[in-house]
């Protein structure tokens, strides 16, 4: 009987494993691609001191590769863009599923995303942790897929 319940167990941990893995690759493949920044007023994107601006793309790219790319309207009427690159990584605790930004340079959007939402059209992320774990996490976006 002993070794029935081992065996058992053994089945179990492996199936759950493996669900975790299949879950992490198919939001890491759902999750490339060109998502635009949803914009719900005036102080949803990144504040730019030397222009306005119009809009946010996040690149996820193969590879765990991430670009964030700000188009403005500068003060002086010209369009400029900066375009900020970084990591993503993909993880799993507690049955949800979060996507860790590290090493972006401007704008400080760096810190571990919990995903509220996500399917082919629309991506919904929330901070739950900064990377300094010290200033406050609270944010959240909304993306549609380009």
């Amino acid at each position: 009987m002993k070794i029935f319940t081992k065996y058992l167990l053994l089945i179990a941990c492996s199936v759950l494993f493996f669900m975790f893995i299949g879950c992490k690759k198919k939001t890491h493949s759902k999750l490339v691609g060109s998502w635009s920044m949803v914009k719900f007023d005036k102080y949803d994107y990144p504040y730019i001191g030397f222009g306005k601006v119009t809009n946010v793309t996040y690149i996820f790219q193969d590879g765990d590769m991430m670009i964030r790319d700000i188009h403005i309207l500068t003060t002086a009427g010209s369009d400029s863009s900066i375009k900020d690159t970084g990591y993503y990584y993909v993880q799993i605790s507690k049955f949800k599923t979060y996507i860790k930004m590290v090493q972006l340079d401007s704008y400080d959007y760096n810190g571990l995303w919990w995903i509220n939402s996500l399917d082919s059209k629309m991506l919904a992320i929330q901070r739950t942790e900064t990377i300094d774990k010290k200033s406050g996490a609270y944010l959240r976006s909304e993306f549609l897929k380009k």
